[in-house]
Formats: C-alpha cells, structure tokens, sequence
C-alpha cells in the first residue's frame, strides 16, 4: 500500500501547530520573545518533521527518539539561546505538554472525522486553532489571578519590607475568628530582628499538593501596609502565619499574602 505525501500541506500544518505550541509555552513561562524567533523556530521544526520521513529505514522509536527529541531542543534554543538549565527543563517540558494536547486533536480528528479532499488539513488545522485559542485564554487568566505588591509590616519600633505574592489559591484562615492568613518566611522576621510574641501563638491548619495536611504556627502583628498600584492600604492586627522553609525558589517572594487583604 503506497500514501502520497504532499509536503507543501504537511509543512504548513506542522508549522501552524508548531507556532501554537510555542505561543502556549511562551504565555505559560511568562516569558517574552520576538516574533522572528518564534516563527523560525516553528519553521525549522516543522521542517525537521518532514526530514525524519526521509531519515534511513531503521526502528520506528529511534527516528522518533532521536529525530523529534532533536528537533523539539533546536526549537527551544532558537526561541531562548541564552536560558539556563532548569529553565530549559522547564520549557521543554511545557513544549511537550502542549504538543501533545494539540496533537491528540488530530487524533481525534483523524479517527472520528475522517477528513479527505485537497482542504482536509484545514479541516484539522482550524479545530486546533479554536483550541489554542481557548487554552490562550485561559493561561492569561490565571495569569491575572496571580499578582505581587510590596508590604511592610510593622511591629513594635521595627518594620519589614516584603516582595509578597498575591495568589488567589491562597485560601488560609484562623480557625476561630476567620480572618484571612498570610504566610512569611521565619529567614525574613530573623534578618529584621523582629521576635514574634508566643502568647499570641494561633494554630493555622492548611492543605498543600504533596501533603495532605499540616499546621502553621500564627501570630498577630500589629499592623501592615499593602502598597497597591492605587493606594497603600492599612491593616491592623493582622494574622501572619510563619514557615521555617522557603516560600519560593529564587527568593524573588517571601510572603504569600491573602487575595481578601487586597480586595475593595
């Protein structure tokens, strides 16, 4: 049984779907790249693609091992030349996630629809489109749900200026009286000399993904001041749950500050 393969068609859906995969990752690692880069980069993996078809007729696994694995590195590097390690981990890995989503639509297409004619790859390509586009907005959803500020927090002669990140996930709250709980980095009260009161010790239940269930020990500040684009807001007697661990990797954040501290 022979196929004809028509590689004008081929390169152009490879392409498309390549630059919807790039534009994914890009919007899932927050980071910003020029147009030309993105678009040689689908480019030259889309024909990398096609160049594995005529690759020796050896094992199936090792032209899509060695071929599409080689391919799909030369994408991220064109796209950022100059990432490190872990951030090219990371790319690839969302890379691969993204292929993988828009490539079990043509899966799917392929054996429910059965698309034939000189337009089929369109029949596939839009689908996918409306696809990419659902998932854009998404991605820059919850991308909005995530902001950052700056606080200070104010106890006794001492104060604290913090980076704090404002994640909407953030759901803490003091058992009894139910206010909202942020979290602090115990490394950041030691570097300002700040020495939290045990009398006004609270237990601060929470969930986490890997842990189904832990305590956080709380304490009442006296007062802190959320610096928002607008306004600088005061909040007095203020419930700060302390971790002895790093809140984040990088130190760029060490306070996760309660979405209600910032609400109108």
């Amino acid at each position: 049984m022979y196929y004809i393969l028509y590689i004008d068609r081929l390169f152009f859906l490879n392409f498309f779907m390549n630059l919807f995969a790039l534009s994914l990752m890009r919007i899932s690692l927050k980071r910003t790249v020029t147009r030309f880069r993105m678009i040689l980069s689908a480019g030259l993996g889309a024909a990398g693609y096609i160049m594995v078809f005529f690759l020796p007729p050896f094992s199936y696994w090792i032209k899509v091992i060695a071929g599409f694995t080689s391919i799909s590195i030369l994408m991220i590097m064109i796209m950022y030349p100059k990432c490190g390690l872990s951030f090219f981990i990371k790319a690839l890995t969302n890379l691969y996630g993204f292929t993988f989503l828009l490539g079990g639509v043509l899966l799917f297409l392929k054996k429910y629809s059965n698309p034939s004619g000189d337009n089929a790859w369109l029949y596939i390509l839009l689908p996918a489109a409306v696809l990419y586009f659902l998932v854009c907005i998404y991605l820059k959803k919850r991308r909005e749900d995530v902001k950052e500020c700056k606080v200070t927090l104010l106890c006794e002669e001492k104060q604290l200026i913090l980076n704090a990140l404002v994640d909407s996930g953030n759901m803490l709250t003091e058992p009894i009286s139910g206010k909202p709980v942020s979290v602090i980095e115990l490394q950041s009260l030691e570097k300002a000399g700040i020495v939290v009161q045990e009398e006004k010790c609270r237990v601060i239940p929470y969930h986490s993904v890997g842990k189904k269930n832990g305590i956080l020990m709380g304490y009442e500040f006296p007062k802190m001041v959320v610096h928002m684009e607008n306004e600088d807001r005061n909040i007095e007697k203020v419930i700060i749950a302390v971790s002895e661990d790093k809140l984040f990797r990088g130190g760029k954040y060490e306070m996760i500050l309660h979405p209600k501290l910032v609400e109108a």
